[in-house]
Protein backbone atom coordinates (compact mmCIF):
# COMPACT_ATOMS: atom_id res chain seq x y z
CA UNK A 1 0.00 0.00 0.00
CA UNK A 2 1.41 3.10 -1.29
CA UNK A 3 0.50 6.54 0.56
CA UNK A 4 -1.21 7.64 -2.73
CA UNK A 5 -4.77 7.76 -2.16
CA UNK A 6 -4.52 8.96 1.91
CA UNK A 7 -6.13 9.75 3.63
CA UNK A 8 -8.93 6.26 2.93
CA UNK A 9 -12.18 6.31 5.09
CA UNK A 10 -12.49 2.52 6.10
CA UNK A 11 -15.40 2.59 8.53
CA UNK A 12 -18.52 4.39 9.61
CA UNK A 13 -20.26 3.91 13.16
CA UNK A 14 -22.56 4.57 15.52
CA UNK A 15 -22.45 4.10 19.32
CA UNK A 16 -24.40 5.57 22.70
CA UNK A 17 -22.09 5.89 25.23
CA UNK A 18 -24.25 5.44 28.47
CA UNK A 19 -23.71 6.29 31.97
CA UNK A 20 -23.47 2.75 33.12
CA UNK A 21 -20.41 2.35 30.42
CA UNK A 22 -18.58 5.25 31.59
CA UNK A 23 -19.27 3.60 35.25
CA UNK A 24 -17.74 0.68 33.87
CA UNK A 25 -14.75 2.36 32.03
CA UNK A 26 -13.98 4.33 35.36
CA UNK A 27 -14.02 1.30 37.53
CA UNK A 28 -11.63 -1.10 34.77
CA UNK A 29 -9.43 1.56 34.93
CA UNK A 30 -9.21 1.49 38.93
CA UNK A 31 -9.76 5.41 39.01
CA UNK A 32 -9.03 6.18 42.46
CA UNK A 33 -6.89 9.73 42.33
CA UNK A 34 -9.51 11.87 44.23
CA UNK A 35 -13.06 13.38 42.60
CA UNK A 36 -13.86 11.49 39.01
CA UNK A 37 -13.67 13.71 36.08
CA UNK A 38 -16.76 14.41 34.20
CA UNK A 39 -14.38 12.34 31.24
CA UNK A 40 -11.65 10.43 31.86
CA UNK A 41 -8.68 10.97 29.97
CA UNK A 42 -8.87 7.50 27.89
CA UNK A 43 -12.38 7.35 27.85
CA UNK A 44 -12.41 7.55 24.10
CA UNK A 45 -10.49 3.95 23.58
CA UNK A 46 -14.65 2.76 23.93
CA UNK A 47 -14.95 4.03 20.41
CA UNK A 48 -12.82 1.13 18.89
CA UNK A 49 -15.39 -0.21 16.46
CA UNK A 50 -14.15 1.77 13.62
CA UNK A 51 -10.80 0.74 13.83
CA UNK A 52 -11.89 -3.22 14.24
CA UNK A 53 -13.71 -2.95 10.64
CA UNK A 54 -10.95 -1.00 9.28
CA UNK A 55 -9.01 -4.39 10.24
CA UNK A 56 -11.38 -6.48 8.86
CA UNK A 57 -11.61 -4.11 5.54
CA UNK A 58 -7.67 -4.65 5.30
CA UNK A 59 -7.34 -8.04 5.87
CA UNK A 60 -5.20 -7.74 9.15
CA UNK A 61 -5.86 -10.57 11.38
CA UNK A 62 -6.21 -9.14 14.75
CA UNK A 63 -3.96 -11.38 16.13
CA UNK A 64 -1.40 -9.96 14.25
CA UNK A 65 -1.66 -6.38 15.80
CA UNK A 66 0.77 -4.90 17.85
CA UNK A 67 -0.33 -1.96 19.75
CA UNK A 68 2.02 1.05 18.95
CA UNK A 69 0.42 4.68 20.54
CA UNK A 70 -2.59 6.41 20.86
CA UNK A 71 -3.03 10.29 20.73
CA UNK A 72 -6.12 12.12 21.66
CA UNK A 73 -7.38 15.31 20.96
CA UNK A 74 -10.18 16.40 22.71
CA UNK A 75 -12.69 19.73 21.37
CA UNK A 76 -15.33 18.65 23.80
CA UNK A 77 -16.08 16.59 26.36
CA UNK A 78 -17.39 12.94 26.15
CA UNK A 79 -21.03 12.98 27.68
CA UNK A 80 -23.33 10.05 28.99
CA UNK A 81 -26.32 9.02 27.08
CA UNK A 82 -25.14 10.62 23.75
CA UNK A 83 -25.01 8.92 20.93
CA UNK A 84 -22.26 9.12 18.83
CA UNK A 85 -20.78 8.77 14.82
CA UNK A 86 -17.50 7.78 14.08
CA UNK A 87 -15.66 8.41 10.59
CA UNK A 88 -12.24 5.71 10.98
CA UNK A 89 -9.46 6.15 8.08
CA UNK A 90 -6.56 5.43 7.35
CA UNK A 91 -4.02 8.42 7.47
CA UNK A 92 -0.33 7.04 7.31
CA UNK A 93 1.06 4.02 6.21
CA UNK A 94 5.10 3.01 6.41
CA UNK A 95 7.35 -0.18 6.47
CA UNK A 96 10.74 -0.41 8.78
CA UNK A 97 12.69 -4.03 8.09
CA UNK A 98 13.56 -5.43 10.62
CA UNK A 99 15.60 -8.77 11.29
CA UNK A 100 13.46 -11.40 9.62
CA UNK A 101 10.72 -9.80 9.42
CA UNK A 102 8.90 -6.81 7.52
CA UNK A 103 6.84 -4.33 9.84
CA UNK A 104 4.13 -2.40 8.72
CA UNK A 105 2.69 0.42 10.75
CA UNK A 106 -0.54 2.10 9.89
CA UNK A 107 -1.74 5.16 11.70
CA UNK A 108 -5.57 5.52 11.63
CA UNK A 109 -7.52 8.28 12.83
CA UNK A 110 -11.28 8.31 14.16
CA UNK A 111 -13.48 11.75 14.58
CA UNK A 112 -16.60 11.04 17.05
CA UNK A 113 -19.14 13.27 16.50
CA UNK A 114 -22.14 13.74 18.37
CA UNK A 115 -25.01 12.01 16.27
CA UNK A 116 -27.27 14.90 16.36
CA UNK A 117 -25.30 18.16 16.54
CA UNK A 118 -22.96 16.98 14.48
CA UNK A 119 -19.88 18.81 16.73
CA UNK A 120 -16.58 16.83 17.05
CA UNK A 121 -15.78 15.91 20.68
CA UNK A 122 -12.91 13.79 20.19
CA UNK A 123 -10.02 12.63 16.99
CA UNK A 124 -8.58 9.88 18.25
CA UNK A 125 -5.14 8.49 16.60
CA UNK A 126 -4.12 5.06 17.09
CA UNK A 127 -0.77 3.46 15.34
CA UNK A 128 -0.79 -0.45 15.49
CA UNK A 129 2.25 -2.31 13.89
CA UNK A 130 1.55 -5.79 12.02
CA UNK A 131 5.04 -7.73 11.82
CA UNK A 132 5.36 -9.89 8.68
CA UNK A 133 7.96 -12.62 7.90
CA UNK A 134 10.25 -11.60 4.73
Amino acid sequence: MSRIGLPKKLADFEQTLTAARMDAFYSATGWQSGPRPSMHPTLATCFRDGEFKAFQAMNIPLASVLHGEQKYEYAKALQADTAYCGETSLVQFYEKAGKGSVMKFYVFRTELKDKTAGALHVACETTIIVREAT
